[in-house]
This record gives C-alpha cells, structure tokens and sequence, in this order.
C-alpha cells in the first residue's frame, strides 16, 4: 500500500493581540470595504428565505456595541487609572522592561496627556521612568541627575523647565530631547534658561511637538542662525508666546515669514539683542496685521530708531503693551512712533525708559497721547526731556483723563530727566 504520508497538521486558531485592558486602547478601526460585503449578505439571506430582519439585527448589534464602546471609553478610561498603576509599578518593580513598554504603548500616553496624568498620580513613576529607559544610554546616564528630575516633573506639569544656576548645571544632549520628546511630544511649554545647546539641533527636537504654545528660550548663546530654524520649526504649532532674550540675535530678516504664520502669537519678546536695523522691516513685514499679538519686547536693543520707524503699529489692533526700554531711541525714533500710535484703540502700556528722547519727541508723543484710548501708563523715566517736553506730556495727560469718563487714568511717569546736552 501507498504511504499516506503524516497526517495534515490541524489549523491553529490565532487570536489577535488583545490589550492588558481593552477599555484602554478603543480605537477607531474602519473596515474599508465593509459596506458591500454587509449589503450582499443582507441580499444573500434574504433571497435564501431567511429573515430581513434578522440579517439586520445581526450586522446592527455588532454596530450598537461598537458605538457603545466609543461612547462608554471616555467615561470609564479614567476609572481604570488606579489598576494600569498598579500594573506599572509591579512590571517596575519586577524589572520587566517588555511589559512597561507594552503598558506605554497600550495606554497611548504620547497622545492622551489627561490619563497619563492620572495614572502617574498613582504610581512610582519615579522608578517606572528609571527603569522604562534602563535600556536607553541617554537617559539612562542621567539617573539621580537635576535634569532628569526636571523632565519627569515636566510630565506633571506639561511644561519642561531647565534652568542653569549656582546650585543646578544642566547638562543635555540633542539625543536626550530627542528621546524625550519623542516619548512626550503633547508638552506646552519649554524653557530654557542659562542651557547651552546648539540651536540647529533644538530646532529638530521642538519640530517633534505636536501642541507647544509657550517657548522660551533665555540666554542660551543662540545666534541668528540658530533662532531661524527654530521659528521655522514651530512657526505652524498653537504657540501664544515666544519669547528669545538675551542671546546673540543680530540678523532677523528670515523671521518674517514664519512670523506671519503665528496666528495664535500672542506674546513676542526679542530685548537684549543685538538686533541690527536691517532687521526692522523683517519683524514689520512679519507682524503687520497681525490679529492676536498683545505683547512685544525690544528693549535693550541697539537700534530702537529703526524698529520705531520701521513698525506700522496701527495694523497690529490688538497690541496693548510695548517695550522700547534702553533701545537708543532719539526724537527721530519717537516721533516715528507717535505717529504709528496715533488713533490705536489697543495700546494699555508703553515703556520708553532709559532712552533719548528729548523734548520734541515728547512733543510729538504729547500729540498723541489724546488718541490713544486705553493708554493708561507711559513710562518716559530717564530721557532728555526738559521743561517745554514735560510741559506738553501733562497737559496731554490732562486732556486724556477728561475726554470721556470711562477711560481708564493715564499715567505718565517722568522721574530722572537727564539735562540736555544740546
């Protein structure tokens, strides 16, 4: 006889992967394609004899406990915060490493910054993170570092602060943002103060966020080239406040363009840099018209007189404060922003401290100050403005108090004039 050869290996039944807890991970799946197959079996079973109805209730009860299940998820996710803890903190303290990535990845924390808060309230995260990037050299190097301490504390806090002092040295790498940034890219706000990284690299590492709207980067040495890629890199991200102190900024022409794209600025701040005058127009270009712009910096600036010039402050109607602080301004440069400010309805606050402005330009700013609705506070501290300037300002501080009974009190402030040298 024939050998029948070993009999057919019986069929293994393969059951997709399912979720630690599947209320965890409900996603939307479409089935592509799903509807024609649903209608022939509709067609199919009814053309055989079998029931309409039935066949609809067999395709219409799967669809009910889907629809459930997308509209119960939000309400019974947070309430399973408590177990997916307990599950980290056992797979830490066990030191499974393959489950704490599974957990991660299951709960979907790069995404839903809400639960992950929840569940690290509950746990250890502090070893859960240690032992989560064991298997990383970045981060791992940094065990028991300030740094890491500032990143896990960033979690809690959506905001991630590092900040160099006599106490505190921060020392990172790209590689270590990097990774960080592409396990949390739902952070709203960095600040660096005092760090030195290059600004080319923080450029690729602030492109992985997916929510930033506050970035502040104070006295980290960026040069022009650096803050260029960074703008660019967040320039269409939900960002309401950029602020770049205190580097080495000089050339601004390139940020006009990524300006404009800022919709939701709200907050600009450029002082103590050396900003050349070429620069002027770039930033006017980049900001005319702007619709959410309240707050602008440039003081400590070499040359305010161009960027008073160059400025068209009445197409940013929604500026309330200007900071024009110890920026060289001469009568030239307040003359041009009077005439800029002229008729804003917006305009709350204008610092033009530690200049020199003289008394024409406190004339022309006098002339004004009457237009000027919400102007409430105009700071001239430490200028060059003698008896015929201080004159005009108080008299135009007097006609703006009682031209109507709803404005709100201006002030204008000027304490330590400096004796003219003319």
């Amino acid at each position: 006889m024939p050998s029948r050869g070993p009999p057919p290996a019986p069929a293994v039944s393969r059951k997709p992967k399912t979720s630690c807890c599947p209320w965890l991970t409900l996603k939307s799946h479409p089935q592509n394609g799903g509807s024609p197959q649903a209608l022939m079996a509709i067609a199919y079973s009814h053309l055989e004899g079998g029931s309409l109805l039935v066949a609809l209730l067999n395709l219409a009860i799967p669809l009910v406990q889907v629809l459930g299940s997308f509209v119960l998820c939000p309400i019974l996710r947070p309430m399973v915060a408590p177990w997916y803890a307990t599950q980290l903190d056992a797979a830490a303290a066990d030191s499974n490493l393959l489950l704490m990535k599974r957990l991660f990845l299951e709960a979907d924390f790069h995404n839903d910054r809400d639960f992950f808060v929840l569940v690290t309230k509950q746990s250890d995260f502090l070893s859960v993170f240690y032992k989560m990037f064991s298997d990383s050299p970045d981060l791992a190097s940094m065990r028991g570092d300030d740094t890491l301490e500032s990143f896990i504390e960033a979690l809690s806090t959506n905001r991630l602060k590092l900040a160099n002092g006599l106490l505190v040295e921060h020392t990172l790498s790209e590689g270590q943002l990097r990774l960080f940034m592409q396990k949390f890219p739902w952070l709203g706000a960095v600040c660096f103060l005092g760090c030195t990284i290059d600004g080319q690299e923080l450029a690729g590492v602030l492109g992985l966020c997916t929510d930033l709207r506050h970035l502040e980067l104070f006295n980290i040495a960026l040069t022009s080239e650096g803050a260029e890629a960074i703008v660019k890199a967040v320039a269409d991200m939900p960002l309401e406040s950029l602020d770049l102190p205190q580097n080495e900024i000089a050339n601004i022409e390139a940020l006009a363009a990524p300006l404009k794209r800022m919709a939701s600025l709200k907050e600009l701040d450029l002082r103590n840099n050396p900003l050349e005058p070429g620069g002027a127009k770039a930033l006017a270009e980049g900001l005319r018209g702007h619709r959410a712009l309240v707050d602008l910096g440039l003081c400590d600036i070499p040359c305010g007189d161009a960027f008073a010039e160059a400025l068209e402050l009445s197409t940013m109607r929604t500026l309330r404060i200007l900071w024009m602080s110890d920026s060289k301004l001469t009568d030239e440069g307040a003359k041009a922003l009077a005439q800029h400010c002229k008729g804003h309805g917006a305009l709350e606050r204008l610092w033009l401290t530690s200049n020199e402005i003289g008394d024409v330009g406190a004339q022309a700013l006098a002339e004004a100050v009457p237009t000027m609705t919400a102007l409430g506070k105009l700071d001239l501290d430490n200028n060059k403005i003698q008896a015929d300037g201080q004159e005009a300002l108080r008299a135009a501080e007097q006609a703006h108090r009682g031209w109507r009974l709803r404005r709100p009190g201006l002030e204008i402030s000027l304490d330590s004039q400096e004796k003219s040298t003319e």
